[in-house]
């Protein structure tokens, strides 16, 4: 019997954070808007006692694969945190894209070295690679998510990626997903820079290996909004100055990167000194703060502030450090393109229009005016960082 077979509701969800089980509910609302004939599918709530819904689950995730001609991941689910769950949820995203397992792998790079004297504990790095729609470009995208998320919640940002050439690989960092976790949520900037890199390595060798027609090949890093794009920037810098070593092979120096609200350092805003408030009010179960006539930002709890704040506590240092870098003419060789909402309440759009000015004509700027809320949904992170990409493609291309 498999293990497939043996599972039931309890188990289903024993080993699942209560991200994967979010991720899990929103893909099932997205795989129902786009099969209107799957809306029975989706459980009014997704919990452990949703025995006929999670059946059905379970049930299409065989359909699927008897479909595919194949299971929906070759690797052992067991390495996973909630292995079966990831499974349903990835059958999910490839019949909702269209797409098949063989389209869509995953596996574990190690991630091992240091920036200068500094030396940064191993972990095993969770990627997965989602390979072109159409013809390829022969350009590699490593993507770093942003605090709190994983590879699972950019599927559709990766979608428009790959459907303009591009292969992409996306990661999970050590504070949520499959990736080693660390207790305290991040260990240092150089911490998430090293991954980065690590799995930009790793991505550069099936580059070399699978488009050896393009003479034009390049890798790409692409990082969103807070410890996602300082991590991407600083792998980026911090190789290129010869800083950064993994044991191994080295990443390659001179990628471009494209960086959404990177995070340099906070917005000096109302928001921001009622987040430093709110997270030490112990009675405080939720709090939202209305930005421009929407939503803009929400504190599930004082405790999760404390842990954000904490984590940007240790990765400050090293993030001046990189900073410093800048200000003292120490550059990207590669090139940027940064998208900023010029408006942003959390992540400060000076000091982005900062790096900016130092990297000179290696770095573009795009500032956006639109409310904060338009910037976290899925549209923006797809349209903007294709044209990022896109443009640094044909930036490039005028190189000799």
């Amino acid at each position: 019997m498999t293990v497939l077979a043996k599972l039931t509701p309890g188990n289903f969800f024993r080993f699942s954070s209560s991200h994967q089980v979010n991720a899990l509910r929103e893909e099932l609302e997205r795989f129902a808007v786009a099969r209107p004939e799957a809306r029975a599918l989706v459980p009014a709530e997704l919990n452990a006692s949703s025995l006929d819904d999670i059946g059905e689950l379970l049930d299409l995730r065989r359909k699927c694969e008897r479909d595919w001609g194949s299971p929906v991941s070759d690797l052992d689910l067991q390495r996973l945190r909630g292995g079966e769950l990831f499974a349903v949820h990835k059958t999910l995203v490839l019949a909702r894209l269209g797409r098949h397992p063989s389209e869509v792998t995953e596996g574990f790079v190690t991630g091992s070295g240091r920036v200068g004297d500094v030396r940064i504990e191993p972990r095993d790095i969770f990627w997965q690679r989602f390979k072109p729609r159409g013809a390829p470009n022969g350009r590699v995208v490593v993507l770093s998510p942003r605090y709190g998320e994983t590879g699972r919640d950019y599927a559709d940002a990766i979608d428009a990626m790959a459907r303009q050439g591009f292969d992409v690989f996306v990661m999970d960092h050590q504070w949520a997903g499959h990736t080693t976790r660390n207790p305290e949520g991040v260990d240092s900037g150089y911490g998430v820079a090293r991954d980065v890199a690590a799995v930009g390595s790793f991505a550069y060798s099936v580059m070399e290996r699978e488009y050896t027609d393009f003479p034009k090949r390049n890798l790409m890093l692409v990082g969103k909004a807070l410890g996602a794009s300082a991590g991407a920037f600083g792998a980026a810098l911090l190789n290129d100055q010869g800083l950064l070593k993994l044991d191994g092979r080295e990443m390659p120096r001179g990628v471009d990167v494209v960086m959404v609200s990177p995070w340099f350092g906070p917005t000096s805003s109302f928001q921001n000194r009622v987040r430093r408030v709110a997270s030490r009010i112990p009675f405080i179960r939720r709090l939202s703060i209305q930005y421009n006539e929407s939503t803009g930002l929400h504190l599930d709890s004082p405790r999760a502030m404390r842990r954000l704040l904490e984590a940007l506590n240790r990765s400050r240092k090293d993030l001046r450090a990189m900073l410093k870098l800048l200000e003292n003419g120490k550059m990207l060789d590669g090139r940027s393109y940064i998208i900023h909402n010029a408006r942003d309440p959390v992540a400060s759009p000076d000091l982005s229009l900062w790096v900016a000015r130092q990297m000179k004509d290696r770095a573009i700027l795009r500032l956006v005016d639109t409310r904060y809320s338009e910037t976290q949904r899925p549209g923006f992170m797809s349209n903007y960082v294709v044209d990022g990409l896109n443009s640094l493609v044909v930036q490039a291309s005028r190189e000799p």
